[in-house]
């Protein structure tokens, strides 16, 4: 994805004269995936997870940048949300399930395993 972005950004940045808020918007949203390509890798990951978890939370700058940047994208961007809203739904609902634990076992100074039903 980061590739095609790329891709059309400098085509458009080489070869189209158009509005500045377009350039802006793109540009701007460009830079949210770059943040969450950055992060995801295997330093960021395993060094910083912090970091690596909140700044994927840029994907909302991502779609509110795209979802204004140009008119053809909205469908996608609101299957998008609609599908991230359900997910967030069905684990919320999910986790509120109440669960038997059969196993609960210390594996180390910071690792657990659970086994549940």
């Amino acid at each position: 994805m980061i590739f095609c972005i790329t891709i059309h950004f400098g085509y458009f940045l080489v070869s189209f004269e158009g509005e500045p808020f377009v350039y802006m918007t793109g540009l701007g949203a460009y830079l949210c995936t770059l943040v969450i390509f950055v992060t995801s890798l295997n330093y960021f990951r395993r060094n910083y997870f912090n970091v690596f978890y909140w700044s994927h939370y840029s994907f909302v700058g991502f779609l509110s940048l795209a979802y204004v940047h140009c008119s053809q994208t909205k469908p996608y961007i609101l299957t998008a949300i609609c599908i991230y809203v359900a997910d967030k739904l069905l684990r919320y609902v999910w986790m509120a399930l109440p669960r038997r634990t059969l196993l609960f076992r210390n594996k180390g100074p910071s690792i657990a395993q659970v086994i549940d039903v």
